[in-house]
Order: C-alpha cells, then structure tokens, then sequence
C-alpha cells in the first residue's frame, strides 16, 4: 500500500511555534518568558516585577530572534522540547526554561 501524503503540511516554523507557545519559568530566578502564537513575547522579570513586552519570530530551526519594545532585538539560540526551553544569548549565557502547566 502506498503513503497518501496529506495535502496540509505544518511548515516546521509552524510546529516550533507550536512547541514554543506558552510561558516558560526559569529556575532560581523565577523570571519568566511567554510565547504567544501571534508572534508576541513578554519577559517577566521577577526581581524588577516588570513585564517586558515584544514580539519574536523564528529564523530557523535553531535560532529565534526577539525585539523587545524598549530595547533591541537579540537573536537566540535555542532548543525547546516539550517541557523545556533552553535559550543561548549571543554572548553564551544559557538560560534553561521549564514549562509552566
């Protein structure tokens, strides 16, 4: 039997999109990161207790780029699975998210 592809395909940036939407919690710090599937992003910052609003979009399957309204936009490296985001600033710094449920 022949594989019938089907005709809907989710571009990968799509289903990364997917995978990345939601708010993420990083460890210690308690900062946070939320994705929104519009294209949006807010950074809590726990210690400011300040919300960061920009936007993002991915540039491939390892990079996402966000610009956030005060201040410019970086471009991170990252892998996120289905209950982990680890994000790499350009200066090497690692930030390691957990999904919040």
């Amino acid at each position: 039997g022949e594989k019938t592809e089907t005709e809907i395909k989710v571009s990968p940036e799509e289903s990364l999109k997917e995978t990345l939407s939601g708010m993420w919690k990083r460890g210690a710090s308690g900062d946070k990161i939320e994705f929104l599937q519009d294209g949006t992003v807010r950074f809590y910052s726990a210690i400011e207790n300040a919300v960061y609003p920009g936007t993002y979009r991915i540039d491939d399957e390892k990079h996402v780029t966000t610009q956030l309204e005060q201040g410019g936009s970086i471009t991170w490296g990252f892998v996120v699975s289905k209950n982990e985001l680890q994000l790499t600033a350009p200066s090497g710094l690692v930030l390691k998210y957990r999904k919040v449920p």
